[in-house]
């Protein structure tokens, strides 16, 4: 079951990649690759709760 809290994260980065994507050259993903990797990327996100979310998203922005 999504939490509020989770769905709130994903919605956060899914807005930031849309940022990120005119200032960067950023790889196509379908949706469902995209929900993938937001997904996974809140789960780790929310084991690191004390993690600035700007500074996470960042770092992994710049490992793709």
């Amino acid at each position: 079951m999504k939490t509020e809290k989770y769905i709130r994260i994903i919605t956060s980065f899914a807005r930031m990649y849309g940022v990120a994507e005119t200032l960067k050259d950023l790889p196509f993903r379908n949706q469902e690759e995209t929900y993938l990797l937001f997904s996974t990327w809140a789960k780790e996100y929310l084991k690191e709760s004390d993690t600035d979310m700007v500074a996470f998203f960042e770092k992994k922005i710049s490992e793709l």
